[in-house]
């Protein structure tokens, strides 16, 4: 683990924990006020960190706020992983 590991695209990503030798999860810190304004700001980034074309892909996508997710916040994080197949979660 560690963090503000290289992306390999030009970019930082906030926290890199290597589970395994080829299984990587990316924790991307936000500071908003809001869970969603989190959710909002974090998930380009995490997407971009983990599809980009030559990017290491993700087996998990975790967005780190301050303030804990509400009801809606979670339904929507679980229908981007329905609906997508997006392993992400807050």
């Amino acid at each position: 683990g560690g963090s503000e590991q290289p992306s390999g695209l030009g970019t930082m990503i906030d926290v890199v924990l290597r589970r395994r030798p080829d299984e990587y999860w990316y924790y991307e810190i936000k500071t908003a006020l809001s869970p969603r304004a989190c959710v909002r700001e974090a998930l380009g980034q995490l997407l971009e960190y983990a599809y980009w074309p030559g990017a290491r892909e993700a087996g998990r996508l975790i967005i780190c706020g301050e303030s804990p997710l509400d009801v809606d916040g979670q339904k929507y994080v679980d229908e981007l992983r329905r609906r997508f197949q997006l392993p992400i979660s807050y």
